[in-house]
C-alpha cells in the first residue's frame, strides 16, 4: 500500500529528514541507519564531487568547529549525492552530520548528530 502525505520541513523537520535519509542510504537490516551504521548510497543516488565542509560559510562569526571539533583543521570534506533534484551532504566526525538541500528554497535540512532521528533543523547556510 502506498500512502501520500503532505509534510513540510518547516512544520515537521524530523519527519522530513528521516524520510529523506531513508531515500538516500541503503539499509541492509532493520537496525541500520544511513550516515550512522551504513554509508552506502542507494543505487539511484548520483554521487557528486566532495566539497570542503566550511566552503559555504558566509557568516564569519559561525565557524565549522563551533559545531564540530574535528572540523577545526579545515580539511574536512562533505560526501555528496543527488537524487530527484535533492542534494545530500554528510561528513563523519564521531557524530555524523547530515544535510539535505530543500528544493525550491535556499535552506538546508540539517542534523548534526545523525545517530538520532530527531534534532533536524532548517538552516540558510551550511557550514
Amino acid at each position: 500500500m502506498i500512502f501520500t502525505i503532505e509534510v513540510t520541513p518547516e512544520d515537521n523537520p524530523d519527519s522530513v529528514g528521516e524520510l529523506l535519509r531513508s531515500k538516500f542510504f541503503k539499509a541492509n537490516g532493520v537496525d541500520e541507519i544511513g550516515c550512522y551504521t551504513t554509508f552506502e548510497w542507494r543505487d539511484d543516488v548520483e554521487p557528486l564531487p566532495s566539497v570542503p565542509v566550511a566552503q559555504h560559510n558566509h557568516h564569519p562569526e559561525v565557524k565549522a568547529h563551533d559545531y564540530c571539533e574535528a572540523c577545526a583543521g579545515g580539511n574536512e570534506m562533505y560526501t555528496r549525492g543527488r537524487k530527484e533534484g535533492i542534494e545530500c551532504r554528510w561528513f563523519w566526525d564521531g557524530d555524523g552530520t547530515l544535510a539535505f538541500m530543500i528544493p525550491g528554497s535556499d535552506e538546508w535540512l540539517f542534523n548534526s548528530d545523525c545517530k538520532k532521528s530527531h534534532g533536524w533543523e532548517l538552516h540558510k547556510e551550511l557550514w
